[in-house]
């Protein structure tokens, strides 16, 4: 039961993150975060910077993919999708305000 509540929340934000321009990711197969690519002109090298300014204007914690790896980690972002359908929904509806700023 709780897979398929994982799968749902998972299928949720692959939706919602396809729905924003200048983001793209792959589906996740066996884990409970995503690896968020940063296509957006403006953040494109900036992944650090993105997740700073989405925690400082957006309330919304995220780790930097340079963080992880300088190589295959830049121009990413990492997000877990274990919190409720509501509060993810809140989550990308504040990240595609963030993008759509700039």
């Amino acid at each position: 039961e709780y897979i398929s509540i994982l799968k749902k929340r998972r299928d949720f934000c692959i939706s919602c993150i396809n729905s924003i321009n200048g983001l793209s990711v792959e589906t996740p197969e066996g884990a409970f975060y995503m690896f968020i690519k940063i296509n957006h002109d403006y953040w494109y090298n900036n992944d650090k910077q993105f997740c700073i300014d989405l925690l400082n204007k957006k309330h919304i914690l995220t780790v930097h993919g340079s963080g992880f790896s300088q190589k295959y980690g830049k121009n990413h972002f990492r997000i877990v999708f274990l919190p409720e359908l509501n509060i993810l929904e809140k989550s990308f509806h504040a990240i595609d305000e963030l993008i759509k700023a700039y």
